[in-house]
């Protein structure tokens, strides 16, 4: 396959604007000095009476000030007063106006000069009446101004990828805010070129303040269901005790002290790096050092040089990561000094170049394919230069002709990191490191500030996301949870789910994976609708009436079905169409479904978790022999568990989990057949390899749900929990202490574990910025958590979590960690103890993470107060406080820490008893 320079244009897709905004730069940083020339003055008019220009303006302004402001008192009084000169006269969007009033908010104390603080003032009432005076009269127009607010039992409004506001219905057509349909296809939204809906469960749920009738009263959610948790759930979440619940109390306070927190933690870091000698040299802005590669001289190698350049980047020395990258830069200029002559000829070598370095069996050698494509992506913008604004009209233009050549040898690149893609898939590469390194390179094709590129997704083959989601290890709860948003918009046809898609690319058992191991729960109500949309193709006589089906469907979602499901695919409760009807059948909407129909969908699901949970029918044999013959033969059991292949581990895990199920239960068989599955199930602890020790913990995990179905009264709560707590901290503990778990996937399960025994959701609005993981739903005060059962959680496991949970993609989860433990050692002296007393809090201080030092440092305080040390040391703190000028160090409890810390530097064992006193022994 050749790669062809191709002269078309995307038309969909904005032009590149890099040039713009240097010259933008440029012209800011001339009107922002002491005496700015009139042709600087005329020239930045220009940009700001164009509309398409206006808002970038404004943003090069916040930056020339964010960049300069610190000890350039005149740099900070001309850029003022540049705002305020120009916002009479040149009023930016809304979006730039909320920008511009942080901004001028985070002036406003910076600075002891009057003249600078009346003109930020004057600017914020100048930015406040033009909000007042732009914001709509219409009720409904007022309301899609709100943050979406979601129902604590069910989403009634769809969530874009793309902050769209685009509904869609249950037949599939799209729905706008004013109700009428559009014959658009689901994913399209007012501007085509970006992907839209992640949710494709819409708007079958009412408005949470949407009046109802007396005779329908208030929704019961499942969580209050027997074979959920039932009684037990709904003491919990119900109980107007505060003693015997945890949970987030002013989340936006904590967020405001949060911020605080990182503002000192990057000063901190600043003077720890200028002490060290690192201090960069910061010098004034330098624009267009540079010259088009068109411009520049070519290399002239021999053909002996360019072969030692191309042989260093795809089998480098050991060790000599500088040659490497030496090597690499060369060989990207060669490449871009053959774009300037002839592309065609570049684009061949390329290719052979870039498949010859993914044959390679190194793993680094193919990253560092996809970091070159990526970085001659980069590059390429520099080509040669663009014409952006058209000299006539001062409008932006695409039509010309360097701007159409760059964009087209773009596409051929794309292009070429598609067949890359799929060389990875057909290999079946199954290295992280690579799949993330061609992730990477997708994001930058595949996306325009921010948002995906609906026809750059679309063209990609549908089951790559799926493989790339699978093999990726350690994403973040945000990326997959785009990932996921991507891959249901390519499930997409006609504003359905296509199942025979989802049968070519993934299967429905890879759907059914996510499904009960997501932690977001927007990706639980997406995946929940297409599970729905698959059970409804293989019934279709079933769901031929579609009104019916839709009061099925949103009596489903106002029991919370889509976020308690995930529990019957991992262990499937008996009689579960039969307790579940009974339940919905005294619920208000209960009443508004047909219920023979509503029978036949939970059957069709009880059915697909029947088929999902169930041990594979080769294997029944020998595991209903273990339990009915007590037959101790576990040779293939053990080959099950220990297998490279995904299915083979579930079934092991399913099998374990049945015999330990039966011993639980004290169902009679030989011990010897329990002796031995216990001594297979430890084993999988002290495994090497990490997917094997992850079936000891979904064993576990199944163990634990299927306790806590059996709690649903105070008897058999008071008969299970007991039980449930010890096996879960014995065997936690085990994993812990036999193989020192460091994975963040492993360690991450366990927390999920835990969570999902003693956490229990509110009934509360939540908003559509807190659906990245239930843990940062925790931190915005979406759960309440079980005293009783948190202080049963053995505290070394905690405080495990939180010195090895050190990943970026669990920052959310380590700082609920910190305050699981925190509350434990607040209650029982003996848990702080055992940690090693405030001394251990004291070390979080200096963790990089504000949250954790901010909550750390909270606690500290509080055992100051419980002392009754505290106010003694507060008249000390508000007298620094009133010296420094910082009204902060009053509220503000790791500065608070921070002072007295410093105030009982060389005052060593001065204060008795005072825990912040400096020792050697902490």
């Amino acid at each position: 396959m050749s790669l062809q320079l191709q002269s078309r244009v995307n038309e969909s897709v904005e032009p590149n604007l890099i040039v713009l905004k240097r010259i933008i730069t440029t012209l800011v940083y001339e009107n922002t000095q002491p005496s700015p020339s009139k042709e600087a003055t005329r020239k930045l008019n220009k940009y700001l009476v164009n509309p398409q220009t206006i808002d970038l303006v404004y943003e090069k302004i916040i930056e020339r000030v964010g960049a300069n402001r610190t000890g350039h008192s005149q740099v900070l009084s001309s850029t003022v007063k540049l705002l305020k000169t120009n916002l009479i006269q040149h009023l930016p969007g809304a979006e730039t106006l909320r920008k511009l009033d942080v901004f001028c908010s985070s002036l406003e104390h910076l600075t002891n000069n009057p003249q600078i603080e009346r003109s930020v003032q004057f600017i914020r009432k100048l930015i406040k009446k033009e909000k007042t005076l732009s914001e709509p009269t219409d009720k409904h127009q007022k309301a899609k101004l709100k943050p979406f607010k979601s129902r604590g039992h069910g989403i009634d409004k769809v969530v874009s990828l793309n902050d769209s506001d685009t509904k869609v219905s249950l037949n599939g057509s799209n729905t706008s805010d004013n109700g009428k349909s559009s014959s658009d296809d689901l994913i399209s939204t007012d501007n085509a070129d970006f992907l839209s809906a992640p949710f494709i469960l819409t708007n079958f749920l009412p408005s949470r303040y949407e009046s109802s009738s007396a005779s329908e009263g208030r929704e019961a959610p499942l969580i209050q269901c027997p074979m959920f948790g039932g009684q037990f759930n709904n003491e919990v979440t119900s109980t107007r005790d505060l003693t015997q619940i945890l949970y987030i109390k002013d989340p936006e306070a904590i967020a405001n002290h949060v911020k605080t927190v990182t503002n000192v933690k990057k000063k901190e870091e600043e003077k720890l790096y200028k002490e060290a000698g690192f201090a960069p040299v910061r010098k004034d802005l330098q624009l267009f050092q540079y010259k088009y590669y068109n411009q520049q001289v070519p290399l002239n190698l021999s053909v002996e040089n360019m072969e030692q350049v191309i042989n260093t980047v795809m089998r480098p020395p050991e060790n000599d990561h500088e040659s490497t990258l030496i090597a690499s830069k060369i060989l990207i200029k060669l490449l871009m000094d053959m774009y300037c002559g002839d592309g065609e000829a570049a684009s061949k070598i390329i290719l052979s170049l870039f498949f010859e370095m993914l044959s390679i069996k190194v793993e680094d050698t193919k990253i560092r394919v996809f970091n070159l494509l990526f970085n001659l992506s980069i590059h390429m913008n520099l080509l040669e230069e663009v014409t952006i604004l058209d000299p006539k009209t001062g409008n932006i233009s695409v039509n010309g002709t360097s701007y159409k050549r760059i964009q087209a040898i773009q596409d051929d690149l794309f292009g070429l990191l598609k067949e890359m893609l799929l060389w990875l898939l057909h290999n079946e590469v199954e290295s992280s490191s690579v799949w993330s390194a061609a992730l990477n390179c997708l994001l930058y094709f595949a996306t325009d500030k921010g948002k995906m590129l609906k026809e750059k997704i679309q063209s990609l083959d549908k089951r790559l996301l799926p493989h790339m989601i699978t093999r990726i290890q350690n994403m973040s709860d945000e990326l997959y949870r785009k990932l996921i948003r991507c891959f249901i918009n390519s499930l997409l046809e006609d504003g359905k789910v296509n199942v025979k898609t989802i049968k070519r690319t993934c299967g429905i058992s890879w759907i059914l994976d996510q499904y009960v191991s997501t932690r977001s729960t927007e990706c639980r109500y997406n995946l929940f609708l297409v599970i729905f949309y698959y059970i409804q193709e293989h019934q279709i006589h079933i769901f031929s009436d579609k009104k019916k089906v839709a009061d099925c469907l949103r009596c489903l979602g106002h029991i919370d079905a889509p976020e308690m499901f995930p529990m019957i695919f991992k262990y499937l409760p008996p009689k579960f169409t039969k307790v579940l009807m009974e339940f919905i059948n005294e619920s208000p909407y209960g009443k508004t479904v047909d219920k023979t129909l509503m029978r036949q969908i939970l059957n069709e699901f009880y059915k697909l978790s029947s088929s999902y949970c169930k041990l594979d029918d080769e294997f029944t044999p020998q595991e209903k022999g273990m339990k009915k013959e007590g037959k101790t033969d576990t040779t293939v059991l053990e080959k099950l568990a220990y297998s490279d292949q995904d299915q083979d581990r579930k079934n092991a895990s399913i099998w374990l989990f049945s015999i330990l199920k039966t011993k639980i239960e004290g169902r009679s068989t030989k011990p010897a057949v329990f002796d031995k599955i216990e001594e297979i199930f430890k084993a999988l602890a002290k495994s090497e390899n990490v997917k094997i020790r992850r079936v000891f913990l979904s064993v576990i995990d199944k163990i634990t749900l299927y306790m806590k179905s059996k709690m649903s009264d105070k008897r058999g709560r008071e008969k299970r929990l007991p039980i449930v707590l010890e096996f879960l901290n014995e065997n936690l503990l085990f994993l812990i202490n036999q193989k020192k778990e460091t994975d963040t996937n492993n360690l991450l399960y366990v927390m999920d574990i835990i969570f999902n025994l003693i956490a229990f959701r509110k009934d509360v609005d939540r908003d559509e910025g807190h659906l990245d993981s239930y843990y940062v739903e925790y931190l915005n005060s979406a759960f309440v958590v079980s005293q009783e059962l948190l202080q049963k959680i053995n505290i070394s496991i905690l405080s495990y979590l939180l010195r090895h949970l050190v990943h970026t993609s669990a920052m959310a989860a380590r700082v609920v960690t910190l305050l699981f433990m925190i509350d434990k050692c607040t209650r029982e002296v003996e848990e702080l103890n055992a940690v090693g007393g405030v001394g251990y809090f004291k070390q979080l201080l200096v963790n990089l993470d504000p949250q954790i030092a901010f909550h750390a440092s909270h606690f500290i305080i509080e055992q100051l107060k419980s002392r009754g040390q505290y106010q003694a040391i507060f008249s000390q703190i508000l007298e620094r406080a009133q010296q420094t000028g910082d009204d902060k160090l009053l509220s503000n409890f790791y500065l608070q820490v921070i002072a007295i810390i410093e105030m009982n530097a060389g005052k060593i064992n001065t204060t008795r008893g005072n825990p912040l006193a400096t020792r050697k022994a902490e």
